[in-house]
């Protein structure tokens, strides 16, 4: 990870939008599992679709490689719970927030959290370690 990327973090996580209440800790969570789960997988379906293939005209989603499927955050799966309940919980221990581990609060806050509609983004994703190499430099 760049410094400049770690920077931008610590500046995010001490600035104006870190978390004060334990529900703006499971909101932190449930946005973080939607952007791991789902936002950086569609992207990635965007740069490389299931029928992409490389330079050499191979299948780029073959062998170990399987095409991933995004999944929307889900109040009613208890592993997606189980996931916000942990992220959050930490999240609040970094502030010093009391960590909540009633399930029918977590699942009430959760419930009313409003999630923003996928926007693509125009990027470049390597796809080999040499494309990994000169995206790094520029």
């Amino acid at each position: 990870m760049s410094e400049v990327l770690v920077l931008k973090n610590i500046t995010i996580a001490l600035g104006e939008n870190w978390a004060r209440t334990w529900d703006e800790c499971v909101r932190w969570a449930v946005m973080k599992f939607t952007e791991h789960f789902s936002r950086m997988i569609q992207q990635l379906l965007y740069n490389f679709p299931a029928d992409s293939l490389t330079k050499e005209g191979a299948k780029f989603w073959s062998g170990p490689k399987r095409a991933p499927t995004p999944i929307e955050f889900d109040v009613k799966d208890p592993v997606h719970l189980e996931y916000v309940l942990a992220a959050a919980a930490l999240c609040a221990e970094s502030y010093g927030i009391e960590v909540n581990k009633n399930k029918d609060d977590l699942i009430a806050v959760a419930s009313s959290i409003q999630i923003p509609k996928f926007a693509l983004k125009r990027i470049k994703i390597a796809s080999t370690t040499e494309e990994a190499k000169e995206l790094e430099c520029c």
